[in-house]
């Protein structure tokens, strides 16, 4: 009975070492095919400056999608715009094909773009003079000769701002991607219009909402080539969040709209009419320069905001102006006459104004009479 026992601890022992060393091997065989077949493809490529098709004549079909996650800034003074994405890629390379019979059933690796031909797509209205910034990421290769490639992206664009409406503004820019070195004829641009170029990864960042993009493949026509180039026209439509600006501009600037006008409520005897008519022009200037703070220095329409708080400041300006004149004419005591601008300006007529001198001329005599 012991020699049984030591007997199948032998031969369990024994299996367990053969499935291990098995195991081993498929794991080792499988790791020298990837990397056997890596150094082969690199070694029998070429030039990666070459399109990858067999025949010249056949333009190289690109999909191409750029998913927007974050706006990281959006520079309204310069009328710039910062973009965080997801980019892919994807194309069918004919150099690099093989049998996966030949490789222990192996189908697709994970390649370094660099090794290969790439479509060299550019950000058109870059103002940055890498154009895109992009991570170190390698692509996976199919046996068929399909290549998707992801990638992060960081973009920064021109974009014209509209702040007519501001703030409750919508702003459209436009991102537009194109290879600068093949036309229509060497590279063909593709939307994809499935799930994966759809879903929604926006980041809110408290400021900006996407409200939509829209993408459209366009073919345009330069004076420098046969061919027209293709292109990828994205729309981005976004909203800014209002509330901000309406709790600590709009409402201030209206409420002081209103008490300007208490302005001429406030009794001559009071002697503060001219300062609260001078408190509330300062407040507007202060608003004033707030607003244009914030607002680009050229646009091609003026925010009516703006135009509200230059038509708040001359109207400020008039309550002071004319709280001095009316305290100068009170404080005259009937003694003399209004200027005749004045009276002009008030619609006084002749009649009124030889009355007033009688009534002056009357005053001036009883005074007389009582110091007698």
């Amino acid at each position: 009975m012991w020699k049984s026992g030591l007997e199948n601890t032998i031969l369990i022992t024994l299996a367990a070492i053969v499935f291990i060393q098995d195991k081993g091997h498929c794991f080792v065989k499988y790791e020298s095919a990837s990397k056997n077949l890596s150094e082969y493809l690199s070694a029998h490529y070429g030039s990666t400056s070459i399109r990858p098709v067999r025949d010249p004549s056949q333009p190289v079909l690109v999909n191409f999608r750029v998913l927007i996650s974050q706006i990281i800034e959006f520079d309204e003074r310069k009328q710039h715009i910062n973009i965080d994405g997801w980019r892919r890629q994807d194309w069918r390379d004919e150099f690099l094909q093989w049998d996966p019979a030949d490789y222990g059933g192996l189908e697709s690796i994970t390649y370094n773009p660099e090794n290969a031909w790439t479509p060299n797509i550019q950000f058109i209205e870059s103002v940055d003079k890498d154009f895109i910034s992009i991570s170190d990421t390698h692509a996976t290769l199919y046996y068929d000769g399909r290549i998707t490639w992801f990638t992060p992206l960081v973009m920064t664009g021109a974009c014209q701002v509209e702040i007519r409406y501001f703030p409750f503004d919508l702003q459209t820019c436009k991102m537009t991607f194109m290879s600068w070195l093949y036309d229509s004829s060497g590279l063909v641009l593709h939307l994809p219009t499935d799930e994966d170029a759809s879903q929604n990864v926006f980041l809110q960042n408290g400021v900006w909402s996407l409200e939509q993009v829209v993408g459209e493949v366009q073919n345009k026509t330069y004076a420098c080539c046969e061919y027209p180039f293709s292109q990828i026209v994205y729309e981005l439509t976004l909203r800014r969040s209002y509330l901000f600006y309406l709790l600590n501009i709009i409402l201030p600037s209206g409420l002081l709209a209103i008490i300007n006008c208490l302005v001429f409520l406030l009794p001559s005897e009071s002697g503060e009419r001219v300062q609260f008519a001078v408190a509330n022009l300062l407040a507007a200037l202060l608003f004033q320069q707030l607003i244009g703070g914030i607002m680009p220095p050229l646009g091609n329409e003026l925010p009516l905001i703006g135009l509200f708080l230059v038509y708040m400041v001359l109207t400020n300006c008039f309550g002071v102006t004319s709280s001095i004149v009316i305290l100068r004419c009170y404080h005259q005591c009937g003694e003399k006459a209004p200027p005749l601008c004045l009276r002009r300006l008030c619609f006084i007529k002749r009649d009124n104004e030889s009355a007033l001198k009688r009534r002056t001329n009357l005053k001036i005599g009883e005074s007389s009479q009582t110091v007698s």
